[in-house]
């Protein structure tokens, strides 16, 4: 189905090409075209681009390349890996944006996201401005948690600066039920259980840049923390409706970091170099207990710790070989660490006894050096981008493992794009990814409220494969795009979940060769036809990927593997005092565990909310939310084998826990 597709849009693309001949790659969004939404922040300016979608950043990926998202700030990749690109794009006050661009093809060649589609915040230099936001969420608690934000920016002279402070919790209850039956599907137990949270965050972070020796020198830094606590209580009922016990199962954690960083670019020639400097620091300790009272009185507890350091020192040149061709090369190293540590316990005969879970103390230290060149040419309507890299890697365990992995890979990338019309671009993309190691997935960890061990596992390699992929970027007018990629992956040592050694414990691991079909689609349209000053954005992305079971000898889908996710959103701004509605739409499809002896598939609540905003004096904005109006339920089955999943299916356990609905209520504005 997915050839078919591909063979279509490739005629589409060439019918569409006979029109006529390349005006550029970039696409450009003045400021005002924003103005009708009242935007305060350069974040609500992205939020309202056709067809781009924000891609979240993942801090937890080690190195530069690949863990800094999708926009630049003047042309630049912030210096930063822990602040997300939501945080760096609220520092910007809108009044302070010029316009901003969306760079495709060999504009996007040699940035270490390795994003096709790229959008550029382009900023005028200001004596100051700032924003401010404060509200709150009011859930099924009925207690409102407060949130907020308040940053300036600004220049003096050559020096130009931003600094912002932002805060959020929330305080919600979870409650749901359990239900157990065997094979037959004859009722065993329900267990109705409530699940009261609270989560609050606040960070502090800023940036610097100054003109100095004929370059540009900026420096960014954050201070993080936060606190989530639960408290999960269970009743446990029989068939006739008797309470047979109850679980007390509480649980909570806390996140630290810090982080600082800083490049330096410079004119060289034809071109520039640039070098980059990072450092990040993270430190987390999470605590649970679980007591469970039936017949006989089962109590466990469990405390961990994972502090994570990780500095980065990237440098790049650029330069201009003729008048279409360009050059860039660079290197990146990198040295990471984990320092991490679980204390199980078990209560048995009047005191706490510790329980031996492999895995648990680990220190795992990682040298890692990267060197790539990246070659554009453009001929025409035609261009190319070439890049060619190469990474190695050394890890050193010690701790309740002792060994030492060497790991070398070859990247390498051919693009090649067609602009046409006046503003339409095709690109097709070969390319060998190598997947990013997570370094918790070396050390063990536990849920005492599932009865469940994450083995932790050192044999662990990355998961790399061959890709290819076809893409198509549709610009009509200002208001109207189309996008939709197509892609398949080969994949060689596909992660999955593997035995920890010769026990029934699941722990990350490889197994071999699999295959990945892709297609994401988005758009943006106005709908002034239908409904006067309205509009409907929409970004999918359809999957379906298979690997062979180990134990089974099966095919599968791969564990944890999302198939669908979309996010719609309809508009109308009605033009009267900045008065304006619209209705949101998220689904994530369902992720399911092929653990040793059992399957467990979550989906989370699909969410479909409904806003309004509405302008007041001093420029100031009210925005009211109902936020999961549908208050569709969590769903999670477990299904348990025995000996393992290729025997018999023995009970299932169904549980549909209710978030409810709340809403926001957020007033902003400028000064």
């Amino acid at each position: 189905m997915l050839k078919r597709i591909a063979v279509l849009v490739w005629m589409m693309g060439w019918a569409v090409a006979a029109t006529a001949g390349p005006e550029g790659e970039a696409v450009h969004y003045e400021a005002a075209f924003f103005s009708q939404f009242a935007p305060r922040t350069a974040l609500d300016m992205l939020q309202r681009l056709p067809s781009f979608t924000l891609r979240a950043v993942d801090p937890e990926r080690r190195g530069f390349a690949g863990a800094v998202g999708n926009v630049l700030i003047d042309g630049e990749q912030p210096s930063a890996k822990s602040q997300s690109l939501e945080d760096i794009l609220q520092r910007i006050p809108a009044g302070q944006v010029v316009r901003i661009e969306v760079w495709r093809g060999t504009q996007t060649a040699g940035n270490a996201s390795g994003e096709s589609v790229l959008a550029n915040v382009v900023r005028t230099p200001s004596a100051g401005a700032g924003v401010w936001s404060a509200g709150f969420e009011l859930a099924n608690q009925h207690r409102p948690a407060p949130n907020g934000y308040l940053s300036w920016a600004g220049r003096v002279g050559r020096t130009e600066y931003g600094i912002g402070a932002r805060g959020y919790s929330l305080d919600r209850k979870l409650p749901g039920t359990r239900r157990e039956t065997n094979a037959n599907g004859e009722l065993i137990e329900v267990r109705k259980e409530r699940s009261p949270r609270e989560f609050d965050e606040q960070a502090l972070d800023g940036e610097i840049s100054h003109d100095m020796f004929g370059g540009n020198l900026r420096a960014t830094g954050q201070l993080y923390r936060s606190d989530y606590q639960q408290a999960n209580t269970l009743d446990y009922f029989g068939v006739d409706g008797a309470r047979v016990g109850d679980e007390l199962a509480p649980y909570s954690e806390g996140k630290r970091t810090r982080e600082f960083g800083f490049s330096y670019r410079v004119p060289w020639g034809a071109g520039n170099a640039e070098i980059t400097a990072v450092h990040t620091g993270d430190d987390f300790e999470s605590s649970a207990a679980s007591a469970k009272r039936r017949a006989t009185v089962e109590q466990f507890s469990s405390r961990q710790s994972l502090d994570t350091e990780e500095s980065i020192l990237r440098g790049t040149v650029e330069r201009a070989l003729t008048r279409e061709q360009r050059l860039q090369v660079g290197t990146e190293a990198a040295l990471n660490t984990l320092d991490a540590h679980l204390d199980v316990r078990a209560f048995g005969d009047g005191a706490w006894w510790p329980v031996d879970v492999p895995n648990a103390h680990m220190q795992v230290e990682e040298r890692r050096a990267e060197a790539f060149i990246v070659q554009t040419w453009r001929a025409g309507p035609w261009a190319t981008e070439a890049r060619l890299a190469a990474e190695h890697s050394q890890l050193d365990f010690s701790g309740d493992a002792r060994q030492s992995v060497d790991l070398t890979y070859v990247k390498p990338v051919l693009q090649l794009s067609r602009t046409f019309g006046r503003e339409h671009q095709m690109r097709v993309r070969v390319a060998r990814e190598v997947g990013q190691l997570d370094f918790t997935d070396f050390a063990s960890a536990v849920s005492l409220s599932d009865d469940v061990i994450d083995g932790g596992n050192p044999d662990l390699r990355p998961q790399t494969a061959w890709r290819a992929e076809l893409a198509l970027d549709l610009r009509f007018d200002s208001r109207s795009a189309f996008a939709v990629r197509l892609y398949h992956d080969w994949i060689d040592d596909a992660v999955d979940l593997v035995p920890l050694g010769s026990s029934d414990i699941a722990a990350p691991g490889n197994i071999g060769r699999g295959w990945l079909d892709g297609l994401q689609v988005s758009f943006a349209v106005p709908l002034p036809k239908l409904i006067p000053r309205a509009s409907l954005k929409f970004d999918g992305t359809f999957q379906r990927a298979e690997v062979t079971d180990p134990l089974t000898g099966r095919q599968r889908p791969m564990s944890d593997f999302e198939r669908n996710q979309i996010e719609a959103e309809f508009r109308q701004d009605l033009g009267v005092h900045g008065l304006a509605w619209g209705v949101k739409y998220s689904y994530e499809s369902s992720l399911t565990d092929y653990r040793m002896n059992e399957t467990d598939r979550k989906r989370e609540s699909p969410s479909l909310d409904v806003y309004c905003e509405r302008n007041f004096l001093a420029g100031t904005k009210l925005t009211f939310s109902v936020v999961s109006v549908q208050g569709s339920p969590e769903l999670r089955t477990r299904r348990f084998y025995e000996p393992n999943r290729a025997g018999a299916l023995v009970r299932v356990e169904e549980a549909r826990a209710h978030p409810g609905r709340w809403v926001t209520l957020t007033l902003d504005g400028k000064f």
